[in-house]
């Protein structure tokens, strides 16, 4: 279910972050549809504590927006100790709103949740 479209003239805002210990799934839902495509994968980084460590969530292919969601499969990396979080630094931006075209402003350390 796509999220009611603020105002034409919106930017984008994330509202939930989730990375997958079964998948790998990284998916970052925003508060409006996003113009579908393919992203920029160097503009996403991360981390997620799992059960044996920690997990890198730069992308390890493609990065997708679709719906209200932006997302990407991360790579694995060795044991640690690291924030859930998510970040995009929007260089050049890509996520854009679906209704007004207006591009999502660059965040930082955004929470993410981890599931099973």
């Amino acid at each position: 279910m796509q999220p009611p479209s603020p105002p034409p003239g919106t930017a984008p805002v994330p509202v939930a972050a989730t990375a997958s210990i079964a998948t790998s799934l990284v998916t970052v839902t925003f508060d409006q549809a996003l113009a579908p495509g393919g992203l920029v994968a160097g503009n996403w980084t991360g981390t997620a504590n799992f059960t044996l460590g920690f997990q890198d969530l730069i992308p390890l292919g493609a990065v997708t927006a679709a719906g209200s969601a932006v997302t990407w499969t991360s790579q694995t990396v060795g044991p640690g100790i690291a924030p859930d979080r998510v970040s995009y630094a929007a260089g050049p931006p890509d996520v854009v709103g679906l209704v007004g075209g207006v591009p999502a402003t660059p965040f930082v350390d955004f929470p993410l949740t981890v599931i099973p």
